[in-house]
This record gives C-alpha cells, structure tokens and sequence, in this order.
C-alpha cells in the first residue's frame, strides 16, 4: 500500500470524486489541520471563508445554526 501525504491522497480522492463520479462528493479535507473527513458525518463548511474545518477543528471557529441544522460560519 503506497504511503501518500494527506494533500496527495486528498487530490486522489477529489479525482476520484470530480473527474470519474466513481465515489460520492462527500470526502473533504480539513482547512485547518488538513485531516480528511466524510461531510455526511462530520465537520462543518464555512460559507463566509469558503473553507471546510473536520469536527475536531469546528470548536476553532464561531458557527451557527441554520434553520436546517447545518453549522456555516
């Protein structure tokens, strides 16, 4: 098994997900701690930074409700 870095194995996965649609768009990569999560899940978008935090990472910055439930910041 090929040892990748999480940005390499990132843009395998976002190939994967994009490019061929042969796994869900649900995988994404933390943009504070770069670890890779299911957004079906876990973690949180920010609508205002355009930027994804994994649930480890959320507690960093101020989010709120939205009437659906989803946290956006």
């Amino acid at each position: 098994m090929p040892k990748l870095t999480s940005k390499q194995a990132f843009s395998v996965i976002y190939y994967l997900q994009e490019a061929l649609g042969v796994i869900p768009d649900v995988y994404e990569k933390c943009d504070e701690c770069d670890s890779l999560f299911d957004t079906d899940n876990s973690g949180h978008y920010n609508e205002t930074k355009g930027k994804f935090y994994c649930s480890s990472c959320t507690h960093l910055h101020d989010f709120e409700e939205t009437d659906e439930g989803d946290k956006v910041g």
